[in-house]
């Protein structure tokens, strides 16, 4: 009983360490760079007023369909009642889609104030997370980075893919367009 004792503080002290580090900030973007590259995604960032959007992607076939996936909230609250200072995914499943995806073209997209660094430069309000996910203003600045992927990209048509709240965000995005196919 005494080594139980013992033990049972040791392990409580690791287990929340953990936890920790697979919360913090470095930990999330290391686990979403290092899927992204299991994919052959690269980084990119794109200025979608009010937002600098992150994702990741490989394009081998201008000209073709390209598959976006967009990401769910992430880690918008803490709890039931307590919002994250950050909302970065803890576990990206989109991004772990995309990875996955054989496609010649294949776009993540973070969702406003994930990955960016803007919310430690408070260049993104917690409303965008908490209460604001399917503003107007998020909703242009993903048509804008879509025209901006089409223009620079040749790409005819989007299949999109969205995970949790990212499936609200494709379902009014594809009725905003006439080149979401699927």
């Amino acid at each position: 009983m005494k080594d139980f004792l013992i033990a049972l503080p040791v392990a409580a002290v690791l287990i929340l360490n953990a936890c920790s580090t697979v919360n913090s900030i470095d930990a999330r973007q290391k686990l979403a760079d290092d899927l992204a590259r299991s994919g052959g995604l690269t980084r990119h960032e794109i200025t979608a007023a009010p937002f600098l959007l992150t994702g990741w992607q490989k394009i081998t076939a201008p000209g073709d369909v390209a598959h976006v996936y967009i990401e769910g909230d992430g880690l918008a609250w803490v709890n039931r009642y307590k919002k994250s200072n950050n909302p970065t995914p803890s576990n990206p499943v989109a991004l772990r889609l995309a990875a996955l995806d054989p496609a010649p073209n294949v776009i993540y997209l973070a969702r406003p104030c994930q990955y960016s660094g803007m919310v430690q430069s408070s260049g993104c309000p917690d409303v965008y997370w908490a209460r604001a996910r399917t503003a107007p203003e998020v909703i242009e600045a993903y048509q804008h980075v879509l025209n901006t992927l089409r223009d620079d990209n040749g790409i005819p048509a989007f299949e999109l893919t969205g995970y949790s709240g990212g499936a609200a965000v494709a379902v009014l995005l594809a009725a905003g367009r006439a080149d979401v196919t699927a």
